[in-house]
């Protein structure tokens, strides 16, 4: 992804609001699992005893 997302970057100017969709979008899903699973992760970290 970061491949991609150097390709909005020239050595003359940087394609600013292309980047940012397509670091939102590189983003979307990694949330939506961390959304989704952050029950199950609070609970590890309670079990497991890491303050």
């Amino acid at each position: 992804m970061q491949v991609a997302l150097s390709q909005f970057m020239t050595s003359q100017r940087i394609n600013m609001p292309q980047l940012f969709i397509g670091a939102a979008v590189a983003i979307f899903p990694v949330l939506m699992v961390f959304i989704f699973l952050q029950r199950y992760l609070v609970q590890g970290v309670e079990r497991s005893g890491i303050d």
